[in-house]
């Protein structure tokens, strides 16, 4: 009796074996993934997505672009609050997903178009839902490739640091142009890091008043522009002097070939023109002028105007009276 009842807990035992075997089990559900091509780029750029992992239900994706950094399941509108929504796509059949967006030139607080925030160079996160779901079910980072000025406005030789982000990594710098010009390098990088960034200076070189453009390359055919403006400068020399002294007035960053005024004390005293890239070199004689603190002015046909001063001493005189002596005999005692 023991034994028969050991026999058939032990053929229970191989059935239920055999079931398991031959139950198929059922597919786990894949989580949502999904890839970026290219995963860098500019605004207005046009970027691919393939994914899969998606509901096969019919129930859209729909694909934010924001600028906070977030992870699977934050929340829009709670833990991602600046974003803006660029596709709505429904996958196919098998889960799927093949759709593409534009990099856009805007994000908005909470969604709110009349609260925008401009898209810069940077680090941003394509973030993908569910239809009219707040849960971020796949996220991946995307880098807006742009370069950055300090400063962004200055004179003919202001030292300007351009900072590039979203470059090929560990790749030299190809060139970088001031308008179609080459310029040097005057300090900081000539290639990009592991992270396809960089930090170079250069020195803005002799240019018109207003906005020019400054463009990076890398070897790799990568490439982004921002824009710096010119304004005009001028410089005395020499800062002093006296009536009937000869004084001259160099000026940079005026407009290209345009005649040019330069009052003293609010009185024209001269003019000029400037060359093609707006510099000039001009002089007057001091006449008639006391001792004082004086402004200088250059203005051109476009109104760019810079200003100096100049200080007018006083002639000092010595005067020695009388201009002669005569020589008393000497004392005989």
């Amino acid at each position: 009796m023991k034994y028969s009842k050991i026999l058939r807990v032990m053929a229970v035992a191989v059935i239920l074996s055999l079931l398991v075997i031959a139950i198929p089990a059922a597919p786990a559900l894949a989580a949502e993934e999904f890839e970026l091509s290219p995963d860098t780029g500019e605004v207005g750029d046009k970027v691919e997505i393939t994914g899969d992992g998606f509901k096969t239900d019919g129930t859209r994706v729909w694909i934010y672009f924001s600028s906070e950094e977030a992870d699977v399941g934050d929340e829009i509108d709670v833990e991602v609050d600046v974003y803006k929504l660029v596709k709505k796509r429904t996958p196919d059949e098998t889960g799927d997903l093949d759709t593409s967006f534009y990099v856009p030139d805007e994000i908005y607080y909470d969604g709110d178009v009349d609260d925008p925030e401009d898209v810069v160079s940077g680090y941003y996160y394509v973030c993908l839902t569910y239809e009219d779901k707040e849960d971020i079910e796949a996220v991946v980072e995307f880098t807006v490739r742009g370069v950055e000025l300090d400063p962004v406005e200055g004179t003919v030789g202001t030292e300007v640091e351009i900072s590039g982000i979203g470059f090929d990594r560990r790749e030299d710098l190809d060139y970088i142009e001031y308008d179609d010009d080459e310029v040097d390098i005057e300090s900081g990088d000539d290639d990009t890091d592991s992270s396809g960034e960089f930090v170079s200076s250069i020195l803005i070189p002799e240019s018109t008043a207003g906005e020019h453009t400054i463009t990076v390359r890398d070897k790799g055919r990568k490439e982004a522009s921002a824009t710096f403006t010119v304004e005009p400068e001028i410089a005395v020399s020499p800062t002093s002097g006296v009536e009937g002294d000869e004084v001259t007035v160099i000026g940079t960053g005026f407009g290209g070939e345009q005649d040019i005024t330069i009052t003293f004390d609010g009185t024209s005293i001269a003019t000029s023109d400037t060359d093609d890239v707006g510099s000039f070199s001009a002089s007057f004689v001091l006449t008639d002028v006391a001792a004082a603190i004086y402004d200088v002015e250059v203005e051109d046909e476009d109104d760019n105007t810079a200003e100096s001063v100049f200080t007018v001493t006083v002639t000092t005189a010595i005067t020695i009276s009388p201009v002669t002596t005569e020589t008393s005999p000497a004392h005989v005692g």
